[in-house]
C-alpha cells in the first residue's frame, strides 16, 4: 500500500505515478546569486496541475555508476567536504538524493518505501519519514545510518526537529485502512513515540508540521468537510488549538521562519508559499514560484535568502530567492517525484 502526499483525495494510491525523467545531470555553474541553471528537457507545465490518478509510465532507474543498489549507500569522494547539503527525497525510486549547494549529486541513501518529508537538526542529522515501513529513518551527518523512531501502525508523512532534540512526527493517517491521522513526539533519543496532539477535532489528514523557536508545534491537513486547516499544538499539550489561517486550497509543507517567526505553509494548489504573522495569523505575503506544478515540502537555506522547492508535478527541485519568489535561480532535475526538501545548515543558523 502506498500513501501518496494528496492521499485526502485518492486515500489509497496503488502504485505510484512518476511524472521525472532519468538524468543524474549536475547543474552548471552560472553567475547569477551564486546558483548554477539548468534547463530541464520537461515540456512546460500544465496549469492542470499534478494529480496522483494520472497514469505515467514509471522512470528507469538512474545507471548503476551513480546510483546504489537497493540495500547500499551511495557517496561521492567529496561527500564529507561539502559544508552545505541538500536532501531531497524520491518517493517513487524510494531513495533521498543529496546534492551540494551547484546541484551536483553527491549522495544516495536508499532502502526506503516511499520516503517523503525531511527535517534535519542543527548538528546535521537527517530524518526521514519512511511512510511505507511506519518509521523514521534518522542519518548522522556523515551519512551513517542511526536507530530508527518506529511509528507502528502509523503512515509518517511529516518531520521537524525542535531546539531541544524533541522530534514531531504527521501521521497522515493510520494503517492499514488509513484512519484518523495525527501527531507523535519523540523525547530527545527516544526510539518510540513519548507524546501525542489529539488533532481529531479539527483534522481527518495530518499532512506536514513545523516548530517554532519556542517548541511550538505547527500543522496542515484536512479537516472533515474537506477544507485546509491548519491547527497550533502548544510546547507541553497535547491538545491543539485551531488557527485563524485562511486561503490555502491544498496543504503543503508547514515551516516557521526562525528569524522572524512567520508561518510558512505551502500551496499545492496555488504554487505558493503563504506567509502568516504570528500571533494574529494575518497574512503578511505571498512567495509564488513561477513554473512550478506541485510544490510539495520547501525549505529555505541558512541566511533564509533563497528557498529550495521540490516539484511533484515536474519533478524537479527549484531555487528561488526567499521572499521574493519569481523566476527559479537554479533547476535540478530528479529522477522520479520529489516530495521533501532538507538542507544544511538550517535557515536558523
Amino acid at each position: 500500500m502506498r500513501i501518496l502526499f494528496r492521499a485526502a483525495l485518492a486515500v489509497v494510491a496503488g502504485a505510484l505515478p512518476a511524472l521525472g525523467i532519468a538524468s543524474g545531470a549536475s547543474a552548471t555553474p552560472h553567475p547569477a546569486a551564486g546558483f548554477g541553471h539548468v534547463t530541464s528537457s520537461h515540456a512546460a507545465p500544465s496549469s492542470r496541475g499534478y494529480r496522483p490518478e494520472l497514469s505515467v509510465a514509471r522512470i528507469p532507474f538512474r545507471a548503476s555508476s551513480v546510483r546504489p543498489t537497493a540495500t547500499h549507500n551511495w557517496f561521492s569522494p567529496d561527500f564529507r567536504s561539502n559544508a552545505k547539503k541538500i536532501y531531497v527525497s524520491d518517493a517513487v525510486n524510494n531513495v533521498v538524493d543529496i546534492f551540494n549547494v551547484t546541484g551536483t549529486l553527491i549522495g544516495v541513501l536508499s532502502g526506503f518505501s516511499q520516503p517523503q518529508g525531511l527535517a534535519v537538526d542543527r548538528q546535521g542529522n537527517l530524518y526521514i519519514a519512511d511512510t511505507n515501513n511506519s518509521q523514521i529513518a534518522v542519518y548522522d551527518s556523515g551519512g551513517q545510518k542511526e536507530a530508527p523512531l518506529a511509528d507502528p501502525g502509523e503512515y509518517p508523512v511529516g518531520v521537524d526537529v525542535a531546539d531541544n532534540g524533541t522530534v514531531g512526527v504527521t501521521n497522515i493517517c493510520s494503517v492499514p485502512s488509513c484512519g484518523q491521522g495525527n501527531i507523535v513526539y519523540y523525547a530527545k533519543g527516544a526510539t518510540q513515540p513519548t507524546g501525542t496532539c489529539d488533532v481529531a477535532a479539527y483534522l481527518v489528514r495530518v499532512y506536514f508540521g513545523g516548530y517554532d523557536k519556542e517548541g511550538n508545534f505547527f500543522a496542515d491537513g484536512i479537516n472533515a468537510s474537506g477544507q485546509t486547516e491548519v491547527v497550533e499544538c502548544l510546547k507541553g499539550s497535547s491538545t491543539p488549538i485551531t488557527t485563524d489561517v485562511s486561503g490555502v486550497q491544498y496543504p503543503g509543507g508547514v515551516m516557521i521562519h526562525l528569524v522572524d517567526g512567520d508561518l510558512n505553509v505551502t500551496d499545492q494548489n496555488l504554487q505558493e508559499t503563504d506567509r502568516f504573522a504570528v500571533p494574529g495569523f494575518s497574512l503578511v505575503g505571498q512567495v509564488k514560484y513561477n513554473g512550478v506544478v506541485d510544490p510539495v515540502q520547501p525549505n529555505p537555506d541558512k541566511g533564509n535568502h533563497f528557498i529550495w522547492v521540490p516539484d511533484a508535478g515536474t519533478s524537479n527541485v527549484y531555487v528561488y530567492p526567499y521572499p521574493t519568489g519569481g523566476n527559479p535561480l537554479l533547476t535540478i532535475p530528479i529522477a522520479g517525484q520529489p516530495i521533501g526538501v532538507a538542507v544544511f545548515p538550517r535557515g536558523d543558523q
